[in-house]
């Protein structure tokens, strides 16, 4: 199984997944190993239930990413002060040449 044979460098030796260095990362290699069904079309691609199997695997992580953006939009934008630097590079309000 593809999934399988990729997932080697996403685990450790004794076949737990490890993070990778990214907290959202989550291992899916074994998401069809309960089933007989075949998945794959070819070496590389699931069938279309495959890609459903995938997709509820994945509905949660996704909603919850929606959600938290959304929130992040409804919250008031806060403008920082910032330093004018235009003068220093050159530049003003008038046409001028360098």
């Amino acid at each position: 199984m593809f999934l399988k044979r990729c997932s080697t460098t996403s685990t450790d030796g004794c076949g737990n997944p490890k993070p990778c260095g990214n907290p959202h990362f989550h291992d899916i290699s074994g998401l069809f190993d309960d089933s007989q069904k075949p998945y794959y079309v070819d070496e590389w691609h699931v069938s279309e239930s495959g890609n459903r199997r995938i997709a509820a695997a994945m509905v949660d992580d996704a909603i919850e990413l929606i959600e938290r953006l959304r929130a992040a939009a409804a919250e008031p934008v806060r403008i920082l002060p910032t330093t004018d630097n235009s003068e220093r590079a050159g530049f003003s309000g008038r046409n001028r040449t360098r």
